[in-house]
């Protein structure tokens, strides 16, 4: 019972409707640490905080309840957001039990002293009755109402207990993912008025976060989980006036008109890439690839870290996917094919000219009729200038060149080239097939100023290369050997078509 609830005189409807109005109860009541410092002020919800908000509300309206996941650029409040929210519902509302778990003890330690000063906020009017309890504990006795705050690296998680809300802070950094997944995840039920947020900026491409992630945007948020995604240029106050005669490097001005950033916003975006690319090693004049993930713009440079396992490093895919596609002037324009074989695949087809895949041509051929393919072919040859097409005949192709062949006859067998991955590499002390050969030559063309469309299927194919057993190899003769591709397929459910046609397109210089 709160203390204007004894009062005849008080419209208590009014007032418990105000209490329960999250925008009214937050701006009334709840203060927080300005970012430049100094003493506390009203809630106020910034722009990343704002448009988290209509996205979890509207999250909540359409499903009953909330499960989602929010890669993020680094400070942006979600957690101060989400800690405010789960806060709020705890203490205002009967038998609601919250949760917030962070990555380390330390920042257990942060997220638990701003919840209590949430509560030390509160006017006497407001502030529900707390019972002891420990360090990282509010329990509000009377409302039988619980906010806990806890470590991943230590042993209080709860995972027997039941919650309504469960917040992970900085959920790529969690060590434990599979007793958070099999326990911490089950203290939530599926019911109405239940919570589940895990946010984190990005760590890597490997981890419970990182997948969750990756599986609901393939899924377009339409499974069980949904991802909101909040880039750093949703932040107004990241700009820093411009000093006088700054000239912006290459790489930054591609950067700005790809994203549509101001100058102030570039400027600041640059100086964060100073510290932390001169901090690593690399160049001030180059976007580093933590840059890309500490500040993401794009969905696909959250999880950018590489790994020393990967045959095609994280950053360097996502860094040509993010590049306004430019053909090179003057390079042979190339058709490319990788047929289908059986079953689910589909043949995909795209374009190279130079350091630019896919600008013209990027996409599924879906008729598997290798005389209907060989039209669209020669098509499309005709219609934007092409110098040759290049298909991959390993296994079923040989069907689609002859086929091909025979429309192209006028301009000349030449210009349709078979490709065959199964053959012996062209320098075969490096390689252990022409497979391998032009892999390895597709991972040195994206390590340059290079272009190609922003494809999650592309990237995911890319990924699922590693170095290992079973994967990636070099042999007692030091020749590459490629994951086979029978693997590829167990992993992500399909073969990877877009890849290999972009591994096809390094068959001829352009």
């Amino acid at each position: 019972m709160f203390p204007w609830e004894a009062s005849p005189v008080v419209d208590k409807d009014a007032q418990r409707a105000k209490l329960h109005d999250f925008g009214y109860y937050r701006e009334k009541f709840l203060r927080v640490r300005p970012r430049e410092g100094g003493e506390r002020i009203p809630f106020i919800l910034n722009s990343a905080q704002r448009v988290l908000h209509a996205r979890i509300e509207a999250e909540r309206e359409a499903f009953g309840m909330v499960r989602c996941l929010v890669p993020k650029a680094r400070r942006m409040g979600v957690s101060t957001y989400i800690g405010g929210r789960y806060f709020h519902k705890t203490a205002t509302s009967f038998g609601r039990r919250a949760q917030v778990v962070a990555h380390r003890s330390d920042s257990a330690a942060g997220l638990h002293r701003e919840v209590k000063e949430f509560y030390n906020s509160l006017p006497p009017a407001v502030q529900p009755h707390i019972s002891a309890s420990n360090s990282y504990e509010l329990v509000f006795d009377v409302l039988k109402s619980l906010y806990k705050v806890a470590s991943a690296q230590g042993g209080d998680i709860g995972r027997s207990d039941d919650f309504h809300m469960l917040h992970l802070s900085e959920a790529a950094f969690f060590d434990n993912t599979e007793d958070l997944s099999s326990g911490l995840l089950q203290t939530v039920q599926n019911l109405p008025g239940t919570e589940i947020a895990m946010e984190s900026t990005g760590n890597g491409q490997s981890g419970m976060f990182f997948s969750m992630c990756e599986e609901a945007n393939r899924q377009q948020n339409k499974g069980p989980w949904r991802i909101h995604f909040l880039p750093w240029g949703v932040m107004p106050e990241y700009r820093t006036e411009v000093p006088f005669g700054w000239k912006v490097p290459q790489e930054f001005e591609e950067y700005a008109r790809l994203h549509s950033l101001d100058r102030e916003q570039l400027y600041w975006f640059w100086l964060q890439n100073y510290t932390i690319a001169t901090m690593n090693g690399g160049q001030a004049e180059k976007i580093h690839r933590l840059t890309r993930q500490e500040y993401p713009a794009v969905y696909s440079e959250c999880f950018m870290a590489d790994s020393t396992l990967d045959f095609f490093p994280a950053s360097t895919v996502a860094a040509a996917m993010v590049r306004k596609p430019a053909p090179s002037a003057g390079a042979l324009k190339l058709l490319c094919v990788d047929p289908a074989g059986d079953g689910q695949d589909k043949p995909f087809v795209c374009d190279r000219q130079g350091s630019a895949i896919g600008a013209r041509v990027w996409g599924e051929l879906t008729n598997r009729d290798y005389n209907v393919q060989a039209d669209w072919l020669r098509q499309t040859y005709e219609r934007f200038d092409m110098d040759a097409i290049l298909i991959d005949v390993t296994g079923t192709g040989k069907g689609l060149v002859d086929a091909t062949r025979l429309r192209m006859a006028r301009y000349g067998a030449e210009k349709v080239v078979a490709v065959n991955f199964a053959h012996g590499a062209m320098n075969d002390t490096l390689h252990g097939n022409r497979r391998s050969e032009l892999h390895s030559k597709f991972e040195r063309w994206l390590q340059g100023d290079v272009s190609m469309p922003n494809d999650k299927l592309l990237q995911e194919e890319a990924a699922a290369y590693k170095w290992g057993v079973g994967g990636c190899r070099r042999d007692e003769k030091s020749r590459l050997f490629m994951t086979p591709k029978e693997k590829i397929r167990a992993e992500i459910g399909r073969s990877p078509d877009r890849l290999d046609a972009c591994a096809v397109s390094m068959a001829v210089d352009g």
